[in-house]
C-alpha cells in the first residue's frame, strides 16, 4: 500500500488494502488504515460500505456525510448500518 501511495495511486492502494487487510484485525500496521486510504482516494462510498460491514456506525456516518448524503437520504435498506 505504501508503494502505491508513493506512486500517487490511492485508489489502487485502497483496493489492495480491501483485498489483503480486511481480516488483518486491530493490530498495528505499517501502512495507513483502510479508513485513511478511503479518505486519500476520496472513496467515501467505500468508507461507508466497509464501516457498515464492520458494524462501525461512526465511520459509516462519516462516509455518508463526506460523500454528501445524510443518513436516510436515497438509501435502500441494505445500505443502513446495523
Amino acid at each position: 500500500m505504501n508503494l502505491l501511495l508513493r506512486l500517487e495511486r490511492p485508489t489502487e492502494a485502497l483496493q489492495a488494502a480491501r483485498r489483503f487487510l480486511a481480516s488483518a484485525g486491530e493490530g498495528p500496521l505499517s501502512c495507513p488504515t483502510i479508513g485513511e486510504l478511503c479518505q486519500r482516494a476520496g472513496a467515501y462510498d467505500a468508507m461507508a460500505e466497509i464501516a457498515r460491514e464492520q458494524g462501525d456506525p461512526v465511520h459509516f456516518l462519516a462516509g455518508l456525510i463526506a460523500r454528501g448524503q445524510g443518513p436516510g437520504e436515497g438509501m435502500n435498506n441494505r445500505a443502513r448500518c446495523p
